[in-house]
């Protein structure tokens, strides 16, 4: 019987000897011994940026301020209208639509850049 140079316990005689740098081993200290030796492969997963992702949050939240600000902005203009004589609502009409085409046009360059940020990160949505 001989006894592993690494844990120091008794190789029993059913159990095969091991060698090990020159130093004789049981079949466990082995199996550690030659794990503890590998090499472990680069980790190859792509983790996500968290700073990156907090930036995008907030510039979220701070676009959802701007159009809620803009959204109770043109009700109070259009309240403006309404309450203006005839005259006046020409000059006030003339400026709306020049804001309604600056919008709309806004808004067509805002659903392109999300549709661009969510190709380029993800939607990040969750799916059951």
């Amino acid at each position: 019987m001989e006894k592993c140079a690494n844990c120091e316990r008794q190789i029993g005689n059913l159990e095969p000897a091991h060698v090990w740098k020159d130093s004789i081993v049981c079949a466990d200290c082995l199996y550690r011994l030659s794990k503890a030796r590998e090499t472990v492969p680069p980790d190859t997963t792509i983790q996500p940026d968290e700073k990156k992702a907090a930036d995008s949050q907030h510039s979220m939240v701070g676009w959802g301020a701007i159009a809620a600000v803009l959204l109770v902005g043109s009700f109070f203009i259009y309240a403006i209208y309404n309450d203006r004589p005839a005259e006046e609502r020409q000059h006030l009409r003339d400026w709306l639509n020049a804001a309604s085409c600056i919008a709309t046009v806004g808004g067509i360059i805002g659903f392109f850049v999300l549709i661009a940020v969510a190709v380029r990160h993800g939607t990040r949505s969750s799916r059951l």
